[in-house]
């Protein structure tokens, strides 16, 4: 600030610059720079699918129609809404026949998920969720609610969650008497594993359908061997409805082991209050394991499985596969593969053998190509068929970022299809601009 030298004012100016010294102080001292507000983040994806295929009348066989019908999915979300720890997301499809359908209506569409989240407290301690969603964790068993959900993470390791809500119907179809609600405690010790148990109630016309109590749970005591599994028991029936254990073990970097064990009660899975409970019950047990090598630093990939099915009505059955991968670069993904498989029971079965592969002539181009090859035991089986076969063609083209196309062509021969011939036109669109992800051949 410029200070005058004339004298007559001298004193007026002592006075003003006493009175004004700490406000000047204040706005001498530069600043600590605002922090920008983040920009607004829109992140989702389009797809557009074509579709083509010969359809025929369920009353009157002679009746045909050719079928191109138009899907298109979007989903999209944002994590920067104005708000600290505020999220969006949603997710749904619309469908439109190009011409009358032979049966149904010629459009349909539905929101399959549509959520408005938080996170808060130290570390996002806390997470709470409403809209339509589909909950996971523990006895929830996938369960699609319109409802709400949270978590919060507890001192010791211990996590508490919730969730409650109408059970979602296509079309938002629900009512009030039919909805289900849960919770799951679980504690996780030193990030070493965790143990978690889980209870939910479904109800439909006003009393129970579904109760389940659920059991989770994780450990790796050591860096080279996992241990997961979870247990689910129907309250109402006291019966185990599902079990799951893995074990796998990595005891060198080319060698993979894992075993397996698996129970599922199919009419477990059926509601209560449902007519259909009465008919099935189908319950079967499987246990196997596989071995993995990996020599040439993951170049060849070399794989060997089985497992055995044991059926409720004691019926024996067994599943054996090996397979042999070559990735042939690295940076493209281009792959050669072969696979022969053994499936069976104790009075049929069938040989599978399969070969498929991946090429990329540039990072923008990808092909990929499968012929997976049928040969019954017994042709009286299948129509007098004895083999049947899959093929299929893909190409991807990377128009720009966050932009693909892709076309699909399939041609099956079985017992029930003489000759079927299906196509489809795929196009996909990153709105945040990344390059969608790469094909996989499995």
């Amino acid at each position: 600030m410029a200070r005058s030298t004339s004298r007559a004012h001298s004193a007026l100016g002592a006075l003003v610059l006493l009175c004004a010294a700490p406000a000047l102080t204040r706005a001498d001292t530069p600043a600590k720079p605002a922090t920008p507000a983040e920009p607004p983040r829109v992140y989702g994806e389009l797809r557009t699918y074509i579709r083509g295929w010969q359809d025929t009348s369920p009353e009157d066989r002679a009746t045909q129609r050719f079928r191109l019908p138009f899907l298109q999915t979007v989903y999209v979300g944002s994590n920067r809404v104005g708000v600290k720890g505020l999220s969006i997301e949603a997710l749904g499809y619309g469908e439109i026949e190009s011409v009358e359908p032979l049966v149904g209506n010629r459009g349909r569409g539905d929101l399959l998920m549509a959520t408005i989240a938080w996170r808060g407290l130290p570390n996002d301690m806390l997470m709470l969720k409403a809209g339509r969603q589909i909950v996971h964790v523990g006895a929830a068993n996938n369960a699609i609610i319109d409802g709400f959900s949270g978590r919060l993470e507890l001192p010791l390791s211990f996590t508490l969650e919730a969730w409650g809500g109408f059970t979602a119907e296509p079309g938002f179809d629900w009512g009030t008497d039919r909805w289900q609600a849960g919770a799951r405690a679980a504690w996780s010790p030193f990030d070493v594993g965790h143990l978690g148990v889980s209870f939910a109630q479904e109800r439909m016309f006003g009393e129970p359908s579904r109760e389940l109590v659920g059991i989770d749970f994780a450990w790796r005591q050591f860096k080279w061997l996992d241990t997961t599994g979870y247990f689910l028991i129907d309250d109402l029936s006291r019966r185990l409805q599902e079990a799951e254990l893995y074990i796998e073990g990595h005891p060198t970097r080319e060698w993979q082991l894992q075993a397996e064990y698996r129970h599922v009660d199919v009419a477990a899975r059926i509601p209560k209050t449902s007519i259909f409970s009465v008919f099935s019950n189908a319950t079967y047990d499987q246990a196997g394991g596989w071995i993995g090598f990996f020599p040439l630093n993951g170049m060849l990939s070399l794989f060997g499985g089985a497992s055995v099915l044991v059926y409720d009505a004691d019926d024996i059955g067994y599943r054996a596969r090996l397979r042999a991968r070559l990735l042939l670069d690295r940076r493209l993904g281009n792959l050669i593969g072969i696979e022969l498989g053994r499936v069976g029971t104790g009075t049929s079965g069938y040989w599978q053998t399969r070969a498929y592969g991946m090429w990329s002539p540039t990072s923008k181009l990808h092909l990929t190509g499968d012929v997976d090859f049928g040969v019954y035991d017994d042709s009286a089986r299948t129509n007098g068929h004895r083999w049947s076969n899959v093929s299929r063609l893909t190409a991807a083209v990377d128009l720009f970022a966050g932009g693909r196309l892709m076309a699909d062509v399939s041609v099956l021969v079985s017992p029930t299809f003489s000759q079927q011939w299906a196509g489809m036109l795929r196009f996909t669109y990153d709105l945040s601009g990344r390059l969608p992800e790469p094909l996989m051949v499995p």
